[in-house]
């Protein structure tokens, strides 16, 4: 039986191997693949990036008088009592606007054109090169003997800055105090005495400029007592070298350099003959006497102050008829008429040498008057200011202002704003605070009411001793 069983087993492999016919099966059906349709991702509306908002700059205020500061001389009659000066004048410092005044603890001999540095002393006449901003001062060097102290308070330019920093200065010898000589400071405030041009000094002399170029100065040398002539040489400024110059004049003052250097205006006191303003041209050392053609005086063009305009060759001059323009180069004449004023005592160029300023301009015309160009107001008698004009010597067109009273004036450095200061009344004492006025708009501003005397009816005054009362100088 088992035999059987394992033979049937047997025959079935047997069968499978050779390809026996398999039982039939149902083939399955499969489910077709199912379509795969793509469908775009959702649009996406763009979401701006956020931005971060800065904020606008804050404009920068533009204080009253546009910036810089004023450095002041003032006279101690003006001077309030909480400052306790004892002094007879004090210098002072405030920004444009009239805030952050102070009274300085020194006293300036000579300030640098810039307004940063300053020969300041003390009251025993201790010198020194000091930063007005108060960082720092160096005392002069005192290894050579001189003695200054008399030419400080000097009504002639005794100190004169140098483009590089340097200083010249006039000083007295100790040993021989009739001859003045001149020194070089430099600064770190070493002194050289300028041994060659000393030897032509002598007894005073008056520093009067340095060339545009800065390569040279000008100055006068004379005696006490006109008992000489003056004389007047230009010198290099290394003191290898210098020449004299305008040797047959005797006498003259109101002497100024134009812008390019090439000329020298003047007034000539020589004389009745010679009297009247000349023109010294630099490059062949001759002088004409300067005739206009149009009914102008000479000396108009050159008396009272400097008439040279900033930045160009001209000068301006006025008369009976009005305000003019002169070229020098070639000759020609530039009259404006139409200023709806009588007379103005002071007249200056703005800064940037666009415009003529005219203030403490009056109604009645008149003759014989000199025209005041300098910085200290003086008149013979009261007569009611009607304003201030502006000339834009482009077009001739005027501009007027309201009227700020018989004051003098200082004009900002960007030619923007007018300080008007040392206000007085008919009697010539300062009585009104100073004005500040806006040239655009045309608005005016109280300044400095510290500086009016409490009971100016009880003060009185020597003849022409508040001419100088009170001086301003503004710096960027």
């Amino acid at each position: 039986m088992k035999k059987f069983t394992l033979f049937v087993i047997l025959t079935v492999f047997v069968l499978a191997a050779c390809g026996a016919p398999a039982m039939p099966t149902t083939e399955p059906t499969l489910p077709p693949a199912p379509t795969n349709t793509l469908v775009p991702p959702p649009t996406e509306t763009p979401i701006p990036p956020t931005a971060t908002l800065e904020p606008s700059p804050t404009p920068t205020p533009v204080p009253l008088g546009g910036g810089g500061e004023y450095i002041m001389q003032i006279n101690q009659v003006l001077i309030p009592k909480e400052f306790n000066s004892q002094e007879s004048f004090r210098w002072f410092s405030a920004s444009s606007d009239g805030s952050n005044l102070k009274m300085l603890d020194w006293q300036i001999w000579s300030m640098s054109p810039d307004g940063k540095l300053a020969l300041t002393y003390t009251s025993d006449y201790k010198v020194s090169l000091t930063y007005l901003d108060g960082t720092g001062s160096t005392p002069l060097d005192d290894s050579l003997d001189y003695y200054i102290n008399s030419n400080i308070n000097s009504n002639f330019q005794t100190a004169i800055w140098l483009t590089n920093g340097n200083i010249v200065l006039l000083a007295f010898e100790q040993k021989q105090h009739n001859k003045i000589s001149v020194y070089l400071v430099t600064a770190d405030g070493k002194s050289k005495k300028w041994e060659k041009l000393s030897q032509v000094m002598k007894e005073f002399a008056n520093l009067l400029f340095i060339s545009p170029d800065g390569e040279k100065l000008y100055l006068e040398t004379f005696c006490g007592n006109n008992r000489c002539n003056s004389q007047y040489y230009v010198a290099s400024l290394d003191d290898s070298e210098q020449k004299q110059i305008l040797i047959n004049v005797k006498s003259f003052q109101n002497i100024y350099i134009s812008p390019s250097g090439q000329y020298i205006s003047y007034v000539d006191n020589s004389g009745q003959v010679l009297r009247g303003c000349f023109i010294y041209k630099v490059a062949d050392d001759t002088a004409t006497k300067l005739l206009p053609d149009d009914g102008l005086r000479g000396q108009d063009y050159c008396f009272g102050g400097n008439h040279w305009s900033p930045t160009d060759d001209k000068l301006f001059g006025q008369n009976i008829d009005g305000y003019s323009i002169l070229t020098v180069l070639d000759g020609n004449i530039t009259t404006f008429s139409e200023i709806n004023a009588g007379f103005c005592y002071l007249a200056r160029w703005t800064p940037n040498g666009k415009h003529l300023f005219l203030s403490v301009c009056t109604e009645k015309n008149f003759e014989g008057e000199g025209l005041s160009g300098g910085f200290s107001l003086d008149y013979e008698e009261f007569r009611q200011s009607i304003g201030e004009r502006l000339i834009n010597i482009s077009d001739g067109k005027v501009t007027e202002y309201q009227d700020a009273g018989f004051c003098d004036a200082v004009i900002s450095p960007d030619s923007a704003w007018v300080l008007f200061y040392a206000c007085k009344n008919e009697n010539k004492i300062v009585v009104y605070p100073s004005q500040l006025l806006n040239l655009d708009t045309k608005e005016m501003y109280p300044l400095f009411q510290e500086f009016i005397p409490e009971n100016p009816d009880t003060l009185t005054q020597p003849q022409g001793f508040f001419q100088k009362a009170w001086s301003v100088f503004w710096i960027p």
